[in-house]
């Protein structure tokens, strides 16, 4: 099995190579890079909705502690939404 990195790196020598044995391996090489950006992305959009949950959750505190309610009560509902969101992103990923 070869690495994903490899196969970004040297798909051109590795269809070359497969096509030497006989196999016509493009499309299928074409799949799994296509299949390896879509994972990349979603992990990216993972990583960031969960980065800025984590940094509102700490401004919350902060609003709490000096007194404005209201203000943290919106911040949590957005950082409700963005951790649903992060939660749909993850199962995809899975």
């Amino acid at each position: 099995m070869l690495p994903l990195q490899f196969l970004r790196e040297k798909t051109d020598e590795i269809a070359s190579a497969m096509k030497k044995r006989g196999i016509d391996a493009d499309a299928m090489l074409k799949e799994i890079l296509d299949l390896d950006a879509e994972r990349r992305n979603l992990q990216a959009r993972l990583d960031s909705a969960l980065a800025e949950a984590n940094s509102l959750s700490k401004e919350i505190g902060g609003l709490y502690k000096s007194g404005k309610a209201e203000e943290a009560n919106r911040l949590k509902q957005r950082s409700a939404e963005l951790k649903e969101a992060s939660k749909g992103l993850s199962d995809s990923l899975n």
